[in-house]
């Protein structure tokens, strides 16, 4: 009896040192030392999207931070969505800190100004040589629909939304 009751006391000691190392794990801070972009795919798993991270060195124990939230899934009821888009992942941030962001959906926003009384082709030469919107991804593809879009199926939408809001 006696050594049931100790093996029952090492296995909740393991269990409880196991929670904590991976608790320590979701919330320290990242490796990363620099600004880290990533684009979020419709799809994407937690599982795929930690493993991206941590090629990209921002995240150092992407499975240890997948079993976390599995366990706070069942424990605290919640788990993070992946919402898509374009993310800049501050330097040293933790999982706990980058899964927020993706929950919160807190995407680049890039800006573009267009002057009043411009063509269309001077609008799609800022489209072109806007760095950032063909900026590229973990994956090398770019990040942004319009980039890939012929000057016609841009304008087209274009007129299609401004259509849209005149309604």
């Amino acid at each position: 009896m006696r050594k049931l009751l100790v093996s029952v006391v090492l296995l909740a000691a393991a269990v409880a040192v196991g929670y904590w190392w991976l608790q320590d794990q979701f919330y320290a801070p990242g490796p990363s030392t620099d600004i880290v972009r990533i684009q979020v795919e419709q799809g994407e798993s937690v599982r795929t999207v930690l493993a991206q991270l941590a090629k990209l060195r921002a995240v150092r124990q992407p499975r240890a931070a997948e079993l976390y939230l599995r366990i706070a899934r069942h424990t605290k009821g919640h788990q993070p969505r992946i919402q898509v888009g374009m993310y800049e992942i501050p330097a040293g941030s933790s999982p706990a800190q980058i899964l927020e962001l993706f929950d919160q959906g807190r995407v680049v926003l890039e800006q573009l100004t267009i002057v009043e009384g411009s063509r269309f082709a001077d609008f799609r030469h800022l489209l072109d040589n806007h760095a950032d919107l063909y900026a590229k991804d973990h994956a090398g593809d770019t990040a942004f629909e319009i980039a890939k879009k012929s000057k016609n199926e841009v304008a087209a939408e274009l007129l299609a939304a401004a259509t849209a809001n005149k309604k």
